[in-house]
């Protein structure tokens, strides 16, 4: 509630002094004016404009010099105070861009030329854009904070660019999504080929360990054949001969014959199961 009573021209002339000062003290260069102290300017303001209501001044040529020294004033504290808020709005603005700007994704250079992937290397890493997206949410706590003392135009600005800029991390994880389905399309066919080469070479070694399993085969019943009229034969002379000596001689390199025979035959039982086992393995490849 203000004073309605009558108050002399003295004590408004000291009000007139008291809000010049406060109006001075806001154009200091020690800090900066609260909401507090515009305030409590501009209800001082309200209070001496409603005391003109009542003084009276010795001449009415005081009391317009009066007037006019306190509508001076008060158009200086709209305007300090409308200036310093316009201030206050573009410290906040400018650092609420370079933030942003730092915070950005750069489409249009994120590119390496030449790898082998059709959508091209990102230089730019998903380490990276996690922390520009931790940024970018620091960025809006620090708007949400501050946009009370910002101007309706720096606001907007501020907000489509953040809108921008997070339509650009969007961007970057869309092309990162992609570029790693179509490196996830590369590596299995990748793997697909591989696993195909090694299964040509597979067969191709089957293949091979069959024929010349097939050749020592041959060449093991061949063999057989041999030892085995070798030892028929010497049998037949044994069996002739009235030489106890060479009788005795002979039917050691007889159980000599034997035992060479047994081992082919052992060979030949080896190579016969090893040739059916490839066989089955190629009649089943797919």
């Amino acid at each position: 509630m203000f004073n309605l009573f009558n108050i002399s021209h003295n004590e408004l002339n000291s009000k007139l002094n008291d809000l010049s000062s406060k109006i001075e003290r806001t154009q200091s260069l020690f800090g900066s004016p609260s909401k507090y102290d515009w305030d409590n300017i501009f209800e001082l303001c309200t209070e001496i404009a409603e005391n003109f209501k009542k003084v009276q001044y010795p001449s009415k040529s005081e009391r317009d010099v009066a007037w006019q020294r306190f509508y001076n004033l008060r158009n200086t504290a709209f305007n300090v105070r409308n200036s310093q808020s316009h201030n206050r709005s573009q410290e906040h603005y400018n650092e609420l861009m370079g933030r942003l700007k730092s915070a950005d994704y750069d489409a249009l250079g994120d590119f390496l030329v030449g790898h082998v992937m059709s959508l091209g290397l990102l230089k730019t890493t998903p380490d990276e854009m996690k922390s520009k997206g931790k940024e970018l949410a620091k960025i809006g706590g620090y708007f949400k904070s501050v946009k009370h003392e910002m101007t309706k135009e720096h606001k907007a600005e501020v907000h489509e660019r953040m809108i921008e800029v997070r339509k650009n991390h969007d961007s970057f994880w869309g092309k990162w999504k992609s570029y790693q389905e179509e490196k996830s399309k590369v590596q299995k066919q990748q793997a697909w080929e591989e696993k195909k080469e090694k299964g040509t070479q597979i067969k191709a070694r089957i293949e091979s360990n069959l024929e010349s399993n097939r050749e020592k085969l041959s060449k093991s019943k061949d063999a057989l054949d041999r030892f085995e009229r070798k030892r028929d034969e010497l049998r037949n002379k044994i069996y002739d001969s009235h030489n106890d000596n060479w009788k005795s001689k002979a039917e050691g390199w007889l159980y000599e014959f034997n035992d060479k025979i047994r081992n082919i035959e052992e060979q030949i039982q080896r190579l016969e199961k090893w040739i059916e086992e490839d066989r089955d393995k190629l009649r089943n490849w797919t």
